[in-house]
């Protein structure tokens, strides 16, 4: 994918899945997933951030560096957060 770029598709349970390049590398990363009906809507950006580990350059480490919302029809709401 490139910048603006979109990706979407629909699961035969009628969930329905948007996602987007958002930045220059492929670690900015737009996605919506939306459940069947709209029960609940889960919006997320996926910012990697990776590193060198150690002297080899084919080894990294990296996290996930932005929360996950999901909001269901009935009022709940959750923000999901990773550890790094």
């Amino acid at each position: 994918m490139r910048i603006g770029e979109t990706f979407s598709a629909e699961f035969d349970n009628g969930c329905k899945i948007y996602v987007e390049q958002a930045g220059p590398l492929r670690s900015d990363t737009l996605v919506q997933i939306y459940g069947p009906d709209e029960s609940f809507r889960l919006h997320c950006q996926y910012r990697i951030k990776l590193k060198m580990k150690g002297i080899n350059p084919n080894t990294m480490a990296g996290h996930k560096d932005s929360p996950v919302f999901i909001f269901f029809k009935d009022g709940q709401n959750y923000e999901l957060n990773f550890p790094k």
